[in-house]
């Protein structure tokens, strides 16, 4: 039984009164039921339509001062936005001639139960695979055995079920997903990618990368994959993962969006992933469809592996600062991957100082020089531009070593 308050709901329920007769032709699916069932309120509401109802949905956008857009004009799937892109309404016809069909063509039996817009008020939940049972276990069971080939990114979205609410797979289920591993390869980077980015960010996303490899979607995704590896430098990596983050500056650092649905803490553990390939492929990041920079990131990450750090309680903030630039590329970056190679809070804590230290000092994206170039140009014109560049390298090492501590001392 599911009751809904039109308090709770207004435009939910607006639309329903909008429609009229038609609702009975309508009906809430998917995740937003599941949510509702969680006790969770939707921030976008997937509705089924059996009935054509496009023209009825721009009207009622417009009325409601709505953004409303086509999402496959082929498959008459479109969506309304509401609240400035707050929420958002998504439209799909059945799949299939009623809306019981519809649902044992759907993923996993938790997202297969629907709640007609006519009964809003009343609860009945239609559930013909008992998915509403499975939701109160916890319990990821297929709808049958052909809906993972039918579209391979279901397994990935099943995983990523898993990673965000610690849901198990049922022994059957495992089988389906290996079943249906070999297929993930004709998905679309893209696609995978943002499922992909799902599973880093999620709380489980440990033993999710666990189920990677149990069902073989590893094998697909990252050739070569070492797990039986991975699992041990990702057990002590998610302990450090939480260590991190307790620390304000480093956990700021961590949500930073690289890319849309990437954080660097997601990219982290990408690189983690790919340090334990026996090789790394570009290949293998540009079939994610990543970012320039993070696919320089990643790749400088796997590479060149931890990095040799020695920050001191009695550094200054420029010296912390200076220490920080000398990583290299990105060494914020450089420094968390290497902070989870690591153990220790004394460390963790001098390098918070540090990364504050070197934000606080970055002018136009770098530590200004002790002595600029532009300094060394005046002064001594007969060095050459790669000489000059020699000779601001080795004042700012002298500089961190306390070898000099001025301008004067610098020329």
């Amino acid at each position: 039984m599911l009751t809904l308050h039109a308090k709770d709901h207004p435009q939910l329920f607006d639309f329903a009164e909008f429609l009229g007769p038609l609702c009975e032709q309508a009906w809430l699916v998917g995740g937003t039921i599941r949510d509702l069932l969680l006790g969770n309120l939707p921030a976008d509401y997937d509705i089924a339509f059996s009935d054509d109802l496009s023209a009825k949905i721009l009207v009622w956008s417009q009325q409601q001062r709505g953004s409303w857009f086509w999402l496959d004009k082929e498959r008459n799937q479109s969506r309304v936005m509401l609240e400035g892109g707050c929420l958002q309404f998504d439209f799909a016809p059945l799949r299939a001639a009623t809306i019981q069909e519809d649902l044992r063509l759907r993923d996993y039996t938790l997202n297969s139960i629907a709640l007609s817009l006519q009964d809003l008020t009343t609860g009945g939940l239609i559930d013909p695979l008992a998915g509403v049972a499975d939701l109160q276990a916890g319990r990821l069971r297929c709808c049958s055995g052909e809906v993972l080939k039918d579209d391979p990114l279901r397994c990935l979205k099943g995983i990523r079920h898993h990673a965000q609410q610690g849901w198990f797979f049922t022994p059957e289920t495992i089988n389906h997903l290996r079943d249906a591993a070999p297929l993930v390869g004709e998905v679309s980077g893209e696609r995978l990618r943002t499922e992909l980015s799902h599973i880093l960010a999620a709380p489980h996303f440990s033993s999710a990368i666990g189920l990677l490899e149990e069902t073989y979607l590893s094998q697909e995704l990252f050739p070569k994959f070492r797990g039986q590896e991975f699992q041990i430098g990702l057990s002590h990596a998610s302990k450090q993962l939480a260590i991190l983050t307790a620390f304000e500056p480093i956990g700021l650092r961590l949500e930073e969006e690289y890319e849309p649905l990437l954080s660097l803490r997601s990219l982290l553990i990408l690189a983690l992933i790919f340090d334990c390939t026996t090789s790394f492929s570009p290949a293998l990041v540009e079939r994610l469809r990543l970012s320039r920079r993070s696919s320089k990131l990643l790749n400088i990450l796997v590479r060149s592996g931890p990095a040799a750090i020695d920050f001191d309680l009695q550094d200054s903030p420029r010296i912390s600062a200076l220490k920080v630039e000398r990583l290299g590329y990105e060494p914020i970056a450089q420094l968390l991957f290497t902070l989870l190679h690591h153990q220790g809070a004394e460390l963790i804590s001098l390098s918070a100082v540090a990364i504050d230290h070197f934000v606080d000092h970055l002018k136009r994206g770098r530590v200004p020089d002790l002595l600029g170039g532009d300094t060394l140009r005046e002064k001594y014109p007969a060095l050459s531009g790669k000489e000059i560049g020699l000779w601001l390298e080795r004042i700012k090492v002298a500089e961190i070593k306390e070898e000099i501590s001025c301008v004067e001392e610098a020329e």
